[in-house]
Formats: structure tokens, sequence, C-alpha cells
């Protein structure tokens, strides 16, 4: 079975992603994006028009999220949930096993304003990073 490395730093929370993917997954590592800065832009038709996260590069800078291990079909299913985003493949860290490995994620590559998401789209996001034991702290 062909898997990648799905690194999520936004409301891909390990429900949402059941849900999306239509079974339980297997749950989530903690895992940085180093030489990166969380941002929440744009407009989500997923959540009503709210911001949502993204990354832009800021060296020295880092960014937390959940590892997750899927199928290339449980991807494709996901895909299909983030019709603005694109996927790149990154390194991260992954903080359980310490070391480094390759990761997809989806990011906005739009230069959209900067603007503060929903207090659902926040919870979705701290719930995220809560469920790998990072604390959700929120500068937007």
């Amino acid at each position: 079975m062909n898997t990648l490395n799905y690194f999520s730093f936004g409301s891909n929370n390990w429900d949402q992603l059941c849900k999306r993917v239509g079974h339980v997954i297997p749950k989530p590592r903690p895992a940085l994006l180093k030489d990166s800065k969380l941002v929440f832009q744009g407009s989500s038709d997923n959540w009503n028009g709210s911001s949502s996260a993204n990354i832009v590069n800021d060296e020295g800078s880092q960014v937390q999220g959940s590892l997750y291990v899927l199928t290339i079909e449980e991807f494709t299913k996901l895909k299909e949930f983030e019709p603005r985003y694109i996927s790149k493949e990154v390194k991260v860290y992954d903080v359980k096993r310490g070391e480094s490995v390759n990761a997809v994620i989806f990011y906005n590559h739009n230069k959209e304003p900067i603007r503060r998401p929903s207090r659902e789209y926040l919870e979705a996001w701290k719930r995220n990073l809560r469920e790998v034991g990072f604390e959700a702290t929120n500068k937007a």
C-alpha cells in the first residue's frame, strides 16, 4: 500500500480528516515546518468565508502541526476539500521520531490579505495542535 506523510498546520484535525476520508485513520504525530510562519488569510468556502491557515517563508521561524501517514487514496479524497490550495512536498521535523521527513502540505500561493479567522476556524486549528501536544497560541 503506497502511503505519504501529510503535514496539517490548519484546521485539518484528526476528527475532520477521518470524516473527509470516510473512515478512521491512524492518529497523527507532532511535527515542525522550519523557516516558515503561520498566517491566516483569504476566504474559505469550507468555513463560511473565514480566513484560513497558510504558510509563508520566514527564516528562523517554525510552524507547528500534525503529521499523518495517509494512503494515496485517502490523500486524493482529502484534496477534494482543498480546491483553493496547492499541494507541495516539504521537509518537516517529526518530533516523536527525532528526524526530518518529506511531507505534503496544502498551501495557498495567492497573496490574499491577512486577516483574523472566525472563532470556529480558530477552535479547529487549536484542536489540531492540541491533539499532538502543542499549545495553540494565536497572535492573529
